[in-house]
């Protein structure tokens, strides 16, 4: 971190690093530089949701605060998938199966438009995709069970 006029698109990625390092009092401190450089960032405003559940799990008032981060990510980006499939799942637990079912629908949508980069250092994003997409479905299972 020693230039702090870095972009948010660097900031974002150091979190990234951060986080996946286990460090996640300077993951938060990146994320939120993201924010303060770019307020819309939606994959940092989902990156801070997460990061508040791993690091308070039993804490009520920190999943309040994480919905709040995705809803926000949502309403700057509906087509953020992380965003539906944490809001999807928030939403199956609240009981309100409705809403999950419509959030995942929209998940699955969004992932039908997605494609491969041309990158071919990315050999893992079919297969993230397809996680990802799995997750909606097994949102929806769930609904039906319930």
């Amino acid at each position: 971190m020693e230039n702090p006029r870095a972009p948010s698109d660097i900031w974002f990625a150091m979190g990234l690093c951060y986080y996946r390092l286990g460090n996640f009092p300077k993951a938060k401190l990146s994320f939120d530089r993201t924010i303060e450089l770019d307020p819309e960032n939606s994959m940092a405003l989902v990156s801070l949701g997460i990061l508040s559940i791993t690091q308070n799990i039993n804490d009520f008032s920190a999943r309040e605060t994480a919905v709040k981060f995705f809803s926000r990510a949502f309403t700057v980006d509906p087509s953020n998938p992380l965003a539906l499939k944490y809001l999807a799942e928030h939403y199956f637990f609240k009981g309100e199966f409705k809403l999950a079912t419509d959030l995942s629908t929209a998940g699955i949508e969004v992932l039908k438009n997605k494609t491969r980069p041309e990158r071919a250092e990315l050999p893992s994003f079919r297969q993230d995709l397809d996680q990802l997409r799995s997750c909606f479905y097994f949102i929806k299972g769930k609904v039906e069970h319930a």
